[in-house]
């Protein structure tokens, strides 16, 4: 018996790729394995210049900061835990996220094309 692998099949399709390319100071933190008083730091201007601005807010309260734009500044700065791999991976997941929410590329056509390419298996876990 074959199993069919194809999305249509099922009637399922790609809505959107995790990990999301905008992040809180805490998940900031997280993926790149440091503390959130070190990214508040980073964010305050008072550990390094130029930490990105925030692209969005939850609430007044809670900014958020597009993950690519953190990845390409920490991989620019003294700020090892994030390679230039990661910078790459942030840009793909961001670019392809606003391509399904503007319907431009359809989730299924999107998940058909990351088929049997290496970066589907990371862009999920």
């Amino acid at each position: 018996m074959q199993v069919p692998d194809d999305e249509e099949h099922f009637g399922a399709t790609v809505e959107r790729i995790e990990p999301d390319h905008l992040v809180s100071l805490a998940d900031i933190a997280r993926r790149a394995g440091l503390t959130r008083a070190a990214i508040s730091l980073y964010a305050k201007g008072m550990r390094a210049q130029a930490f990105p601005a925030p692209v969005a807010r939850v609430t007044s309260e809670i900014p958020l900061w597009d993950w690519y734009d953190v990845t390409r500044w920490m991989c620019c700065t003294e700020n090892k835990n994030v390679a230039r791999q990661d910078v790459v991976q942030a840009r793909m997941v961001r670019r392809a996220n606003l391509l399904i929410v503007q319907n431009t590329l359809p989730g299924d056509r999107f998940a058909k094309r990351l088929r049997g390419r290496s970066f589907a298996q990371g862009a999920t876990g």
